[in-house]
């Protein structure tokens, strides 16, 4: 992390040669700060990729009245599918996914960890979206032959 803000710093240089000794000491707090809660973050996410499938409740794996053992099966298979496509995808897509639909977060909140615009978002994740069904279909087919 230490390596990570001084990269930070270093392409700022020619700004932070203009602060003030307060200003200075202020920015290098605060870059080391955001990095250092960057990397917990994307820890935290790799972590709960790794993990998609077996963090599901134990109530949502046992079979309802109104479900057919079948459907349940059938359900628990798309889902373990779906977990397996995801962590095909690129780290930005998962990060998206993850964010948007596990953490149930804002496309703001999104916007600001990812470093990407706002309105952005949306597209972004109708392109992961997009690709894990595609890796999804594709596994399928090669299951099916």
């Amino acid at each position: 992390m230490t390596n990570d803000t001084f990269i930070k710093l270093i392409e700022k240089i020619s700004l932070i040669r203009a602060f003030e000794s307060c200003k200075l000491v202020a920015y290098v707090v605060y870059t080391s700060r955001s990095v250092a809660i960057n990397f917990i973050k994307h820890r935290d996410v790799q972590k709960k990729h790794a993990y998609y499938v077996e963090d599901m409740d134990l109530l949502e794996k046992l079979p309802g009245p109104d479900d057919a053992i079948e459907d349940r099966i059938i359900h628990q298979e798309e889902i373990a599918e779906l977990g397996n496509a995801i962590l095909k995808l690129p780290e930005k897509q998962k990060d998206l996914l993850y964010f948007k639909y596990i953490l149930e977060m804002h496309d703001r909140e999104i916007a600001e960890i990812l470093k990407i615009a706002p309105d952005s978002v949306r597209q972004y994740l109708t392109k992961a979206r997009r690709e894990a069904k595609k890796l999804m279909d594709k596994e399928m087919s090669t299951r099916a032959e």
